[in-house]
């Protein structure tokens, strides 16, 4: 287990230039599920955020600020053969590979309002989907890759809606008074797990793809958030501060059996599940040097 003792947020000189991004450094961790062991795949000195396997398991993507502004990256699932799929001095980040490996949904801020981008899985072709006056990000791809789910802030505040994968047809599912966020597809397709303050603190729900039949999982004074399905769609990976500092927590698909992943004062949170349902990637905030 790695287990740096002491975890805050390193704050460094800001920038007026959009997408020039400062504060917490983090790396990117991978941890078995059974918590026999984790290994750090990047070096800490960079803010290193929102890991995501390739189908194949092969690659890893994830967002970074090691250039000074926040770009979407790949790398070999031992942290070596890195580079950048994105370069502009607009933020770029939460990117995910489609079911079929061929292309990366994100969010990016190059237009001057965060959308939901596309891609193919080398960089090229890059275009806006979203296209809304609103905050529009958190994308996630269905099973099948036809569809993806996002959340928006067109109608006021964070709501989650479903398009076609070229950007067609959006549609609004959820209809709160408060914030829905983060969706996550399960891997049957059948139902969109997502992070809500509708009962007046960020739980863990799930529901249908067309948004009804909504099901509490989460009941805790603490935030959940960050919901994520394991490949066999029989559990869920989250993050939580009900221990004190974030970390990963994974439970049945129904809500029950929660346990603790990640250990210690660390921040951990942000889990992905490798595509064999045995690991967990995750980011981890590292401390700044004294």
């Amino acid at each position: 287990m790695i287990t740096t003792a002491v975890i805050c947020a390193q704050q460094e000189p800001a920038s007026n230039l959009r997408g020039a991004v400062t504060g917490r450094k983090s790396t990117i961790c991978i941890i078995s599920i059974d918590e026999t062991g984790s290994l750090q795949l990047t070096d800490g000195r960079h803010g290193d955020e929102e890991p995501r396997w390739s189908p194949d398991g092969k690659r890893i993507m994830f967002d970074s600020d090691r250039t000074g502004f926040r770009e979407i990256y790949t790398m070999k699932a031992d942290g070596s053969d890195m580079h950048a799929l994105t370069v502009n001095r607009g933020k770029d980040d939460h990117g995910v590979l489609s079911p079929d490996g061929q292309q990366v949904v994100f969010q990016s801020e190059r237009e001057g309002n965060t959308e939901v981008f596309l891609m193919n899985a080398d960089g090229s072709r890059q275009r806006n989907l979203s296209r809304s006056p609103g905050r529009d990000g958190w994308p996630s791809w269905s099973p099948d890759g036809k569809r993806i789910a996002f959340a928006s802030t067109r109608d006021g505040h964070r709501e989650i809606y479903v398009m076609n994968a070229d950007g067609s047809g959006q549609q609004r599912i959820t209809n709160t008074p408060a914030d829905s966020t983060d969706p996550s597809w399960a891997p049957d397709g059948s139902r969109i797990a997502f992070e809500s303050s509708r009962d007046g603190n960020s739980e863990v729900y799930t529901m249908t793809p067309d948004g009804v039949n909504v099901v509490r999982l989460t009941h805790h004074p603490e935030l959940d958030n960050r919901p994520v399905w394991s490949p066999d769609g029989k559990l869920i990976a989250f993050a939580s501060r009900r221990s004190g500092s974030l970390h990963i927590y994974v439970m049945n698909a129904d809500g029950t059996n929660v346990r603790q992943v990640t250990q210690g004062g660390e921040n951990n949170f942000r889990p992905a599940w490798s595509p064999d349902g045995k690991r967990l990637l995750y980011q981890r905030v590292v401390a700044p040097a004294k």
